[in-house]
């Protein structure tokens, strides 16, 4: 465990390639046979990772997520504001269901298009510095002379008004001066006002998809894992359902995602001051037209749906009932209708990507003519082949073997012991630090591998405390979801740093406050409205240790 954690904080190799050390550490050390360690390669959530990752790349290859977003975002209209809006309720909807990953890598290319669209300066800069002449000497002179003064006094005359054209030559200098410097002003504010809405919308985009996604148990790979570990642990009966994390996590995601937005906007675009947005400079009206007009025209541009993307969504709404009914709890589920145990998420989605493989991309033709044209489908192996992250499903798979490794081998219970000073602590004593150190823990680390070490003392904890272990996992969950701060600390965080869409020293600013909000309104929620939830004062009997051991 210690070389593991070694090789995932510090990766001198890729993360994906430290898949292969459980494979033969494990059964080096006598721990595992290898039959055993190479069953956690593809258990259940393995499958629903995978299967998840089909279905998203049917939605990315026909756009289905482009069209929902420009939608959305005509409807806020053109105030950068409610734009920002717009994309981060539009993401964070879409993150219940896709994977961040792949959700941002989507909408990127949008957020982009709409970044430049705002960023672009509809100030002109008439020329004010007009130049007149001022040398009107010889009128003077004219003048003078025709009503009868003297020479010299033209001469005087003559004199005082050189000296005023050289007065003038100096201050029309200093004006240019002034003027140029103006100019550059002018420049580096609007390089940073480009600079800032280019952040504000990137950082959003990653936010709402982190917030989002921690909505759902298919979210983020982290409650996938996190189904994993406590199924490895505990038992088949420990597994969350759909409906259960979405009730748990929903107050803390719908609270979280509109103060996520209200902070980004006082930030970057002045909301609440009396100033204009930093986007917003110019005519306002003319600014706001072709802001709409463009993104008209790119709606347009879609033209109606296709076969291909009407198919789509019908495939992910059928997804979606297929999720929320397994244990809907106020009526029966559809996974009473096999064997218990048999069937699961996992199955229901896999049959659901099979179908992306076997429905018809293109509107089926019954023309006897047409029956050399090769048949297409929704999708395609060599497109997947190319989407799909293969690589971690030998990481997840290691990590699930290094639970049930520090399971069997009675290191989870030594954990257990070390830490049981902590049942002196109130439960929402416990919580609160527990949250408070897995967001700080999470932006250096994989949030799966701190559940991984975590589970064990948490289970010790929540037994001599008489509580459910839903109260300090889910909590622990949702708390690991929430790295805001550095790149490291989400995939996502470190796809916008890398592609110099945002800084670190942005990120940062912004992520520590968003960490102190959502560790609040966790904790809030989960001593309130989810332990009446859940039911979180009540052990089940599969965490009794015997029970677990006898399950596992």
């Amino acid at each position: 465990m210690l070389i593991l954690l070694v090789y995932w904080i510090v990766q001198p190799i890729p993360l994906q390639a430290t898949g292969l050390i459980g494979l033969f550490m494990y059964p080096m050390l006598g721990i595992l046979t290898i039959d055993e360690t190479c069953e956690f390669f593809m258990i259940d959530f393995i499958v629903l990772f995978v299967s998840l990752m089909f279905i998203a790349s049917a939605v990315e290859r026909y756009g289905l997520h482009r069209r929902i977003a420009l939608r959305a975002l005509l409807i806020a209209g053109s105030d950068p504001k409610w734009l920002l809006l717009a994309l981060m309720l539009v993401n964070g909807f879409l993150s219940l269901w896709i994977l961040n990953l792949s959700l941002v890598s989507m909408m990127l290319p949008i957020v982009e298009a709409l970044v430049d669209l705002l960023s672009t300066s509809f100030d002109e800069s008439p020329s004010d510095n007009k130049q007149f002449d001022r040398d009107d000497s010889d009128s003077v002179k004219k003048t003078r002379l025709e009503d009868g003064i003297s020479l010299e006094l033209a001469d005087v005359a003559d004199e005082m008004k050189r000296d005023n054209s050289d007065m003038a030559t100096g201050t029309n200098k200093s004006t240019e001066i002034l003027s140029l410097e103006s100019e550059e002003l002018k420049d580096k504010n609007s390089e940073k006002a480009e600079y800032d809405i280019r952040a504000c919308f990137n950082i959003g985009l990653v936010y709402s998809a982190t917030i989002g996604g921690a909505a759902s148990s298919v979210g983020s790979v982290i409650q996938i894992i996190m189904n994993a570990n406590l199924q490895v642990f505990y038992g088949p009966e420990a597994k969350v359902n759909f409906g259960n994390w979405f009730l748990f996590s929903a107050p803390t995601v719908v609270v979280s995602l509109p103060l996520a937005w209200m902070w980004l906007a006082f930030y970057y675009l002045d909301l609440g001051r009396s100033s204009p947005g930093c986007c917003c400079r110019g005519n306002e009206d003319e600014k706001k037209d072709r802001v709409a007009l463009a993104l008209r025209k790119q709606y347009d541009e879609l033209g109606s749906m296709s076969w291909a993307e009407v198919t789509t969504l019908l495939v992910f709404l059928f997804l979606i009932v297929v999720w929320v009914f397994e244990e809907p709890q106020f009526v029966p589920g559809w996974n009473e209708w096999f064997k218990p145990g048999y069937v699961t998420s996992a199955s229901a989605t896999c049959f659901v990507a099979f179908m992306c493989f076997l429905l018809p991309g293109e509107r089926p033709s019954f023309n006897l003519e047409d029956r050399n044209t090769k048949y297409v489908g929704l999708l395609e192996r060599k497109y997947c082949q190319q989407i799909v992250p293969w690589g971690l499903v030998m990481y997840a798979g290691t990590l699930m073997a290094s639970v049930q490794a520090t399971r069997v081998s009675g290191l989870g219970g030594v954990l257990g012991e070390m830490f049981s000073f902590v049942s002196d602590l109130e439960y929402w004593e416990i919580l609160v630090a527990v949250t408070l150190i897995a967001i700080i823990l999470t932006e250096i680390t994989s949030g799966a591998v701190i559940l991984a070490v975590t589970l064990p003392i948490l289970a010790r904890a929540s037994l001599e405390l008489s509580v459910h272990p839903y109260y300090f996992v889910l909590s622990l969950t949702l708390a690991n979801n929430l790295a805001f701060c550095l790149p490291s600390g989400t995939v996502v965080n470190a796809l916008i740093i890398s592609l110099e869409a945002t800084t670190t020293y942005q990120m940062l600013k912004t992520g520590i406050v968003m960490n102190i909000i959502c560790i609040i309104v966790l904790n809030v929620f989960a001593n309130t409205y989810g332990w009446w939830l859940l039911k979180l004062d009540e052990i089940p009997v599969w965490a009794i240790p015997t029970n677990a051991t006898s399950a596992g």
